[in-house]
């Protein structure tokens, strides 16, 4: 597991748990790989977050069934929130998976 941090962190009001569904989801999925590997990157920008995290996973042959709910939770949280926010997933690197949530208008807590 690889973590990276780019940009000054300001204090910010975030739903807790936020990031725990695309967390698990990267644990889960590449667990079963022969290389597991997890990369995760959080960009700040003033009240604009990007997270991105990238994993291994078997793009054919995985035991895991995906039911989609733990991301369908995720942005009912977000909606509820009033943050506004991208979920974009990208599986077009082989036996990578990315998955890239961009939330903006973040509360700055001063």
């Amino acid at each position: 597991i690889q973590a990276d941090i780019k940009g000054q962190i300001p204090v910010l009001s975030l739903p807790p748990v936020l990031f725990l569904p695309l967390i698990e989801n990267a644990i889960k999925y590449s667990s079963e790989t022969e290389n597991p590997f997890i990369h995760l990157v959080w960009t700040f920008k003033g009240n604009h977050l990007i997270f991105r995290i990238e994993n291994s996973y078997l793009s054919e042959g995985s035991r895991i069934q995906g039911t989609k709910i733990g991301i369908d939770n995720l942005c009912k949280r977000l909606n509820l929130s009033k943050i506004e926010y991208k979920l974009d997933i990208d599986t077009s690197i082989p036996n990578t998976y990315i998955s890239q949530l961009e939330l903006w208008m973040l509360p700055i807590n001063v």
